[in-house]
């Protein structure tokens, strides 16, 4: 009698405790998704940034800007042996919200290293998911580059992967969605990373996200009327509209070089990409062009080609005097993206392959500086019509 007496008291005990209300715990806000905003260091921009660190001194300074008037010089005036007390510059998403730069972007920011040594910059990315992306980039002394923090760089989010060479990577991928830091720093603590470099700066500007461009079916170019996006360029260059040497339509494009150029970075070239457009070959394997020469002497065309990765190719034709030829830029010598080979015999290439899918430079142009190239040939010209993909 007695248990059952005290199971039922327990009984209704516990019934007792159910109609107990207890507070729940404050839910946190949900953070709003924003854009992120470029940035630059310029006067009132609204962006949280801030350097971090026992060892760390800042200065917003004019030269290495590249966007706007002003950039950031964090210095590293000793080494840290705690990881904690690392020299940073660590930028946040306003309070409440976290950065959503857009599935299949990048982070790229402008850098200039100011001293004597090489340097290793790192760039973490952190999302609100737990995830923890860090990239690294070499710079050499004196040199400004864009480092930028693609989709490899990003990685997959959640997935760890990691890359101990070149310009590697480590971490889990970050969701792009919610991003809520990140982090620019040295390896302070890493006795081996800028081995015997006690104090070292960096110049940073255009924090940005960078969107592919959209990429473009090969279009034929024919110089037709209407047709705008093909240019030539160089102080002493020419171009006419001609009707000799058309194929295709009723209008070629002459190009002369009227005097000849000793600077590499003054020829005269006729590009057909403009710049920050990316085109793509498709299921063509070649780059043709119809090429006229009406001179008396040989003529040597080349073409310098491009892609979005820095690939870049040559490859070089003659055309015999008083003739005409189809130029063609075949497999072979648009080669295989990223491997570099050549070959000088008849009309060859020199270069690293390039990625027929993602070109960003056509340049055809004639080696002005190359004394023995045309040899005595003082104002060099061709004709030039149909360049296409096929």
């Amino acid at each position: 009698m007695k248990k059952f007496t005290t199971l039922v008291l327990a009984g209704f005990i516990a019934f007792g405790n159910l109609g107990t209300v207890y507070a729940a715990a404050p839910v946190a806000a949900p953070l709003t998704p924003t854009t992120f905003n470029t940035i630059s260091f310029e006067d009132g921009e609204a962006v949280n940034w801030q350097v971090t660190g026992p060892n760390a001194t800042k200065e917003v300074v004019t030269n290495s800007a590249t966007q706007g008037v002003k950039a950031l010089k964090v210095n590293m005036t000793a080494r840290a042996q705690d990881a904690k007390n690392i020299t940073k510059l660590i930028a946040t998403p306003p309070a409440g919200t976290v950065w959503n730069i857009g599935a299949g972007n990048s982070l790229s920011a402008s850098v200039t290293n100011p001293g004597t040594e090489l340097i290793q910059l790192r760039a973490t990315i952190k999302d609100t998911k737990g995830n923890s992306r860090m990239a690294y980039f070499s710079i050499a002394p004196g040199v400004s580059t864009d480092i930028v923090l693609d989709a490899e760089k990003l990685g997959t989010p959640g997935v760890s992967t990691q890359l101990w060479q070149g310009d590697g990577y480590s971490g889990k991928g970050v969701d792009p969605s919610c991003i809520k830091s990140i982090e620019f720093y040295f390896s302070e603590n890493e006795a081996v990373v800028m081995k015997g470099v006690t104090s070292a700066s960096y110049i940073i500007d255009n924090i940005k996200v960078v969107t592919p461009p959209e990429i473009l079916t090969f279009p034929t170019t024919s110089f037709e009327a209407g047709e705008t996006k093909w240019s030539v360029t160089g102080p002493t260059s020419k171009k006419e509209i001609v009707k000799t040497g058309a194929v295709d339509g009723v209008n070629a494009l002459k190009v002369t070089a009227t005097t000849r150029q000793t600077d590499w970075t003054k020829l005269t070239t006729l590009n057909i990409i403009p710049k920050g457009e990316t085109w793509d070959m498709g299921t063509a394997t070649m780059i043709t062009a119809h090429v006229t020469n009406e001179n008396d002497y040989l003529v040597q065309i080349r073409v310098n080609l491009k892609d979005a990765s820095g690939n870049a190719r040559m490859a070089y034709f003659s055309v015999p005097p008083k003739s005409n030829k189809e130029i063609v830029i075949d497999a072979e010598r648009i080669g295989t993206p990223g491997v570099k080979n050549e070959s000088w015999k008849g009309d060859g290439y020199n270069g690293t392959g390039v990625d027929k899918s993602a070109l960003t430079k056509v340049e055809f142009f004639i080696s002005e500086p190359e004394a023995a190239v045309m040899k005595g040939i003082t104002s060099p010209s061709y004709i030039i019509d149909n360049i296409r993909a096929k």
